[in-house]
């Protein structure tokens, strides 16, 4: 059965480990799992995974899950591919004494995309109703948090709203910030958790990973001064963390 690419803007992530699966069977083909940044346009698209993992898709591949659509604008992407081990080779990383994987002719097996957002003044969040006090949620916490190729990821543990059917209600995730925390190469940026309760629906006893990405460069402008960054990030109900980030 041909299966289609679907597009959610946030992954439910709890039967799926974030980090980068690789496994094989007795017919000499390989799986990965990982979070990728996506380059290209349709058919020809280039993956490159969060541990630095180049994938070069097969574009029959690409046209069969995606309905010959493609990936469109969507720049983020939790994907399943396979591959053939006679496919992987290795190259060095200028600078370094390591190499990184670059794979061919991959298959694409099945996925959702990872929404990219823009970043809110806590101004424009007030005016849009965002920071009402029944529009954010504790979150369970900050479950991870890296850049890759320019996009800042955060992933947030934390309870979802289901209708009176058990589906789950897909939440909102925005994050704000304040323009007093905006310093000379530092930013608080804070996570804004709208789980979308309403009448007929309850909370759900499972928790839900939730991701989303940020174009850094976007953030870099809003920050005054010339070196790394300091991002800090919080959301109500759990501890911040924070990363340098360079420019």
């Amino acid at each position: 059965m041909k299966k289609n690419l679907f597009n959610l803007f946030v992954l439910l992530c709890l039967s799926l480990t974030m980090a980068s699966c690789i496994s094989d069977d007795d017919n000499n083909t390989q799986y990965l799992r990982s979070h990728f940044v996506i380059e290209g346009v349709y058919p020809n698209y280039t993956l490159y995974s969060r541990e630095d993992i180049t994938v070069y898709l097969d574009p029959t591949s690409v046209a069969s899950m995606t309905n010959k659509k493609g990936f469109g604008d969507n720049k983020r992407g939790y994907f399943d591919i396979s591959f053939k081990s006679d496919d992987v080779s290795y190259v060095p990383v200028p600078g370094t004494e390591r190499q990184t994987a670059v794979i061919k002719n991959a298959q694409l097996i099945a996925g959702s995309y990872v929404n990219v957002s823009s970043v809110w003044t806590y101004d424009q969040a007030e005016k849009d109703n965002i920071t009402v006090e029944d529009s954010v949620f504790n979150v369970q916490k900050i479950s991870d948090f890296w850049m890759q190729r320019g996009y800042l990821n955060i992933a947030i543990d934390a309870n979802y709203s289901v209708d009176a059917t058990n589906t789950g209600i897909f939440p909102t995730t925005n994050v704000a910030y304040k323009r007093e925390s905006v310093r000379d190469n530092e930013i608080t940026l804070t996570v804004l958790y709208n789980r979308h309760s309403r009448k007929d629906a309850t909370t759900s006893p499972s928790v839900g990973r939730f991701i989303t990405a940020y174009y850094f460069p976007e953030i870099a402008y809003i920050v005054p001064g010339n070196d790394s960054i300091r991002v800090k990030i919080e959301a109500m109900g759990t501890t911040p963390v924070e990363m340098k980030i360079g420019r």
